[in-house]
């Protein structure tokens, strides 16, 4: 392999991990909320979101996940803890941009998404109207991309609730698509228009 093929791996690889890692570090700073809030109320078993990582051209580039609840617990000190799979980038919660549902009522409330950058995904996240048993997470979701040109595409997904520090958000990943292009998502799940959202 010559040099400049071996420069072009590096910087490639260097470019997920970096935006992979600054992804996790924003995560962190959401779990260590989610720990100083059970620290503070006291509450029974604290649910924790495990770390999600984004695309990376090698998984080893990964840093060691072993966790250790009872071990956790203790140093932390707080009485129990379990760690929920996440199938988003739920950095996006504090780190990305938010937009309120123009529908009110409804299991949707705010969406938080991500800003576009080369070769990666734009995260979209959506905080969930009360708990789980009002949100049917059986059915897919039909998301409508609508662009400022006119043209439009619809992608679905299967959403997954998770709780994260006492809220519930589904999340997905949405390849190909630049946001600032969008001028609105409209969100349907069984034929009915569940949130409407306007962007720039």
């Amino acid at each position: 392999m010559s040099i400049a093929s071996l420069m072009l791996l590096f910087i490639t690889s260097y470019y997920f991990v970096y935006h992979s890692y600054k992804s996790v570090s924003y995560q962190n700073k959401i779990r260590d909320a989610i720990v100083l809030n059970s620290r503070q109320s006291s509450i029974g078993e604290t649910i924790l979101p495990d770390f999600y990582f984004s695309k990376l051209l090698n998984a080893n580039d990964r840093f060691d996940e072993f966790f250790n609840p009872m071990a956790f617990s203790k140093y932390y000190n707080i009485n129990s803890v379990k760690l929920e799979k996440v199938d988003f980038d739920y950095s996006v919660i504090i780190s990305g941009h938010v937009i309120n549902n123009e529908l009110q009522g409804e299991s949707l409330l705010s969406l938080y998404y991500s800003d576009t950058k080369s070769f990666m995904p734009c995260t979209l996240s959506f905080a969930l109207n009360g708990d789980q048993r009002e949100f049917n997470a059986d059915k897919s979701i039909s998301l409508s991309i609508i662009f400022k040109n006119g043209e439009s595409e619809a992608q679905d997904f299967k959403p997954s609730p998770v709780n994260i520090n006492g809220r519930l958000y589904i999340g997905m990943s949405v390849y190909g698509i630049n946001i600032n292009k969008i001028i609105k998502l409209v969100v349907k799940q069984e034929n009915k228009t569940i949130g409407i959202y306007s962007l720039n």
